[in-house]
Order: C-alpha cells, then structure tokens, then sequence
C-alpha cells in the first residue's frame, strides 16, 4: 500500500477511537522489560469478596458463651452464674445451696456435723451410732453420752434411783439409792441387803420392781460373803431366793430368779425338815444357826437379800 494514503487514514482512525494510553519500549528498573502498555482504564467491580485474609470475620448471629461471674465457668455449665462461689468445682458447704452444682443441697458437705442416735428420746445420744449431716437427722442430737440409749431414765446427771439400772451413768448402779438397803459388788454383781422386815413374797416384789431378783447362791465363796456382809450390816436372819413353793414341789427346791445352781452345803444340819409338820416352803440365811440355811414359813417377816447381774 503506498504510505502517503496510509497516514489520512490513521489520523482519520485516530479521531474516532479512545484514548488507550501510550505505547514505550524501555526499561523497568534494571530489567528489560519490552513493550508495556498503560490501559488508563479501571478493571469492573466483579462482586466478589476478597481473597485478603486480613479480612474481618462475619457475623454469625451467635452470641458467646458468658461467664459473668468469672469463675471459669460459661452460662451453660455453670447452675448460678452470677456467683463465683458456686461452680461444677466447688466444695459443698452447709449453706442450703447446691454450691457444686450436683443437683443436690448441702449433700456430702465439707462442714458436715456428726449426730448421734437418742433411741429413748432423752437428748442423750449413744456414741455408737452416728450419722454426718448438716442438719440433725430425726432421732439424732448432738451429744453422745448416753450409757444406755434403751432406758429414758438413765443419761448423764440422772437421779440414781433403784431399779437396777445406773440411772446417772457414774458406772454404779444403785448406789445408796435403794431405801434401808446397803449395797454390796461382788464378781460383778450387786446384791442389796435390805433391813426389811417383809415377807418372803414381798421381799421378791420389792427386788423384782428393783430390776433384782432374791438372792441365788452359786459356790461356797459367795454364801461366805453373804454371811460375812449380814453380820457386818446386822440386818439378822434374811431371805434367799430358795423355795419350794407350789402344788407338788414339797421337798424340790429351785432358785425364784430361774438360775441353776448345784451348790447345796448352805443347809443347817437336818434342814430342811419343815419343823413340827409347817409348811416351811421359803429359805433363810439364820443368824442363830451361824448364817447356815434353814426353810421357814414363807409369811415370816425378815431381811432379805436381793441379786442383780450388774
């Protein structure tokens, strides 16, 4: 083509088309570069977000987990959080709260008391029987005193009076308490020697309301003590626990307390013999047959000896 028609026609083109920058050959800083070409024009907005991972994260529309009181524990773990106190890992006190958060108040607290069963309902409890608790158990109280948790009448600073039992826990049982008796421990029994007079069978209704029984004798040693205390108290001839009373029992003599004993040397001699045809079905300890056995009419009234295994 010749070239002097080919300059119209790119000034002409020129006119019509946009600018679209400039055409260089150079050099980029150190590097050869070639051709590079200068658009002037802004690339479109395609929608997307950006790919900078700088970018800001978005809302979810969940709010985080809370732990308001600040012990460690969000909202949802926590069953009070709006006291530090009470968390999954605290300690459990007696303070009528769930402090743990076990769903339970004040169960295997740290500052549990100790509370003692009172059987007798005297306030008095018995050491051998005890629960842990914040509170008292029904039945339980705090002492734990009690001798004898079966009996109401007996506890610490309790009247002794006689009925066989250590009314006020001093580890004595009756002591002075049994009216015109002197009492007496022996192999750990406790006999009362009582003055009487009374018949054999009110001798025994005296014992028994007591918590005794007339007087058993076992061996030779306790049959000398017995005679050995008589003399000493001089309370005179006084009633055993031996007889023979009853329809059919004349000459079979057995112990009232129900005790068995093979001993038989306490007899005066020739006794017994229910003397001049009497029925002579009771047996005394005579002061004037040296403290020896001898049977006696039963409506006698005499001293009289009672036992008890205490």
């Amino acid at each position: 083509m010749n070239s002097h028609r080919l300059v119209p026609l790119l000034v002409l083109l020129g006119g019509c088309l946009p600018e679209v920058g400039s055409l260089e050959i150079g050099k980029t800083g150190e590097a050869e570069t070639g051709l590079q070409i200068d658009s002037g024009l802004t690339p479109p907005d395609s929608g997307e977000p950006s790919q900078d991972s700088g970018e800001t994260p978005q809302d979810t529309g969940e709010a985080p987990p809370l732990d308001e009181d600040g012990d460690g524990f969000n909202a949802d773990e926590d069953c009070d959080d709006t006291n530090a106190a009470i968390n999954p890992d605290a300690t459990e006190v007696c303070d009528g709260v769930d402090n743990d958060c076990d769903d339970t108040v004040d169960q295997d607290a740290s500052d549990e008391s100790v509370w003692y069963g009172d059987a007798d309902g005297d306030s008095f409890g018995n050491a051998e029987d005890s629960k842990s608790a914040c509170d008292a158990p029904s039945g339980y109280v705090s002492d734990n005193t009690d001798c004898d948790d079966d009996e109401v009448l007996v506890f610490p600073g309790g009247e002794e009076v006689c009925d066989g039992l250590d009314n006020d826990c001093s580890g004595e049982t009756d002591e002075d308490a049994c009216s015109g008796c002197t009492q007496v421990s022996y192999e750990d029994h406790t006999y009362q020697f009582c003055a009487g007079p009374n018949t054999w069978s009110d001798a025994l209704g005296l014992c028994t309301a007591w918590g005794y029984s007339l007087v058993t004798v076992e061996d030779a040693a306790e049959d000398a003590m017995l005679s050995d205390t008589i003399e000493s108290t001089g309370i005179g001839s006084a009633w055993l626990g031996l007889n023979d009373r009853g329809e059919g029992n004349e000459g079979t003599f057995t112990w009232i307390s129900g005790l068995t004993s093979s001993y038989e040397e306490g007899w005066a001699p020739n006794e017994p013999n229910s003397y001049q045809g009497t029925e002579e079905d009771c047996v005394e300890k005579r002061d004037d047959f040296d403290w020896e056995w001898n049977d006696l009419t039963c409506e006698e009234e005499i001293a009289f000896i009672c036992e008890g295994s205490f």
